[in-house]
């Protein structure tokens, strides 16, 4: 009997799926585009289907930067409310964009109404490898971080400190840089 309540309690909640896109404005999303636009190159019947099923924003507000994007969007704060005010990138700092009394939207949703989270994608919210953050003989910071996967130093059978786990996400898949950088 327990089981039949839980599934009837699941089918009941609705799935959120959150997307942040850098570098995206309303004119190069289909279901924001006008009729007359509906012949374009690019179709994307997909991402209309998906956004047909549930809620588009189009007042949404962002910081010139995608780290403190991030963090606005999962923390629901102004970029300026977390650890540093203009983001935090790499998995070398002993923090992550949150501060400490900080609850992001994933941790709300698992605590308040026990829905499973996950993470996909660019992280740019800080993290720390265990078990002493990132290292590497290299001083350019580039170097550095192309290092960062084969570093012997670094143990990836443990959690990074500070990430997708940390702020409330059950599972992840994440990397340290976008397109531009090394995974």
């Amino acid at each position: 009997a327990v089981a039949n309540n839980q599934q009837e309690t699941f089918a009941k909640k609705p799935n959120i799926v959150l997307i942040l896109a850098d570098d995206v404005g309303t004119g190069d999303l289909p279901f924001f585009w006008p009729d007359d636009k509906s012949k374009s190159k690019v179709q994307m019947p997909h991402l209309k289907e998906l956004a047909s099923k549930g809620v588009t924003f189009q007042d949404a507000h962002s910081s010139p930067k995608c780290g403190p994007s991030r963090y606005s969007l999962l923390s629901g704060n102004y970029a300026h409310r977390g650890t540093r005010q203009y983001g935090t990138y790499n998995f070398d700092q002993e923090s992550s964009q949150f501060r400490k009394y900080q609850v992001s939207i994933a941790e709300a949703l698992r605590r308040k109404a026990n829905y499973t989270t996950w993470a996909a994608g660019k992280w740019h919210l800080g993290a720390y490898i265990q078990p002493h953050g990132l290292i590497s003989n290299a001083t350019d910071p580039k170097e550095k971080r192309s290092r960062m996967i084969s570093e012997p130093g670094h143990n990836w059978s443990l959690p990074i400190l500070f990430g997708p786990k940390y702020l409330g996400f059950d599972h992840s898949y994440i990397s340290m840089g976008g397109v531009g950088g090394p995974p």
